[in-house]
């Protein structure tokens, strides 16, 4: 996630993943999912982000990997 020209106080992005597919560990990030949707928002330590600045996640999932690209929805306030 990166900050555009503007202070974020936090952050969230969401993607599907294939049926049986699960995120087992997130770092820098709260993961959960539901309706087969994963959320991965701010930890309480990184939502606040500066003009500019960049934050990555990760995680290590369970499951079937997805066989094609797997798009992202961000959303910031």
């Amino acid at each position: 996630m990166k900050a555009g020209s503007t202070l974020l106080s936090s952050w969230s992005t969401s993607f599907t993943l294939p049926s049986g597919t699960s995120v087992a560990q997130a770092w820098n990030g709260e993961a959960s999912t539901s309706g087969g949707v994963t959320t991965v928002k701010n930890a309480a330590w990184n939502g606040l982000l500066n003009p500019s600045a960049t934050v990555t996640y990760g995680f290590i999932g369970s499951g079937n990997a997805p066989t094609g690209a797997v798009a992202v929805g961000c959303t910031a306030s």
